[in-house]
C-alpha cells in the first residue's frame, strides 16, 4: 500500500522560490530540479523511510539530498512498524546552511 504524499504550504514555496532562481540563468537545470524534487517526492509513497533522520534538525524530520538542497518530510505514524499512511514534505532548503531555522516558517 502506496502513502499519500503532501506538501506543505513552505515546501510549496521553497520549490517554487528554487525554480525562479535556478531558472534567471538556467532554465533547463531549473526543469531539471523541478522534476527530480517530483521524482523524489512519488518514491517516497512506496518508500516512506527512506530518508536519513534529522533529530538535529527535529525528531520526527528525515531527509532526502539533491544537492545542494534538502528534502526535508515528516511521515505518519513514525513509530514501530506501523505502515505509512502519509508523508508531509515540509521544507526543501539549502543543504550549505546551518540546519537551525529550516523549520521555522
Amino acid at each position: 500500500m502506496s502513502a499519500k504524499v503532501l506538501w506543505s504550504p513552505q515546501a510549496r514555496k521553497d520549490l517554487l522560490n528554487i525554480y525562479a532562481v535556478i531558472s534567471r540563468d538556467n532554465q533547463a537545470a531549473a526543469e531539471r530540479y523541478f522534476a527530480r524534487f517530483q521524482d523524489k517526492a512519488a518514491r517516497l509513497s512506496q518508500h516512506p523511510r527512506l530518508g536519513q533522520r534529522r533529530a538535529d534538525i527535529a525528531a520526527s524530520v528525515r531527509q532526502l539530498v539533491e544537492p545542494p538542497f534538502l528534502m526535508l518530510y515528516e511521515v505518519f505514524p513514525d513509530h514501530g512498524d506501523e505502515a505509512v499512511t502519509e508523508i508531509v514534505i515540509v521544507r526543501i532548503v539549502d543543504g550549505r546552511r546551518r540546519p537551525s531555522g529550516f523549520l521555522a516558517l
